[in-house]
């Protein structure tokens, strides 16, 4: 379990708790996993010297199916919460 993130986690949460945004982890009210790919993806643009080249953050499996099919997608139970 990567946990280096949690600074960033509990930044989130001092930030948005309770926005409509995070119901989908911890309900809104927190806290915040720092296994989660926001908090993942902050600590990631402070610490790697990589991130001005980077296109696309995202999980594991969505990284296999883009080898696996040339096309970048995320699953699809988990898109209709952020429209």
């Amino acid at each position: 379990m990567d946990i280096r993130s949690a600074g960033e986690a509990k930044e989130i949460m001092k930030i948005a708790k309770g926005d409509p945004a995070l119901q989908v982890n911890c309900g809104g009210e927190g806290p915040l996993s720092a296994e989660w790919m926001i908090p993942k993806a902050m600590w990631l643009k402070r610490n790697c010297d990589q991130w001005q080249k980077t296109k696309y953050v995202c999980e594991k499996q969505d990284y296999l199916n883009h080898l696996l099919t040339g096309t970048v997608v995320t699953e699809y139970k988990i898109f209709p919460l952020y429209l």
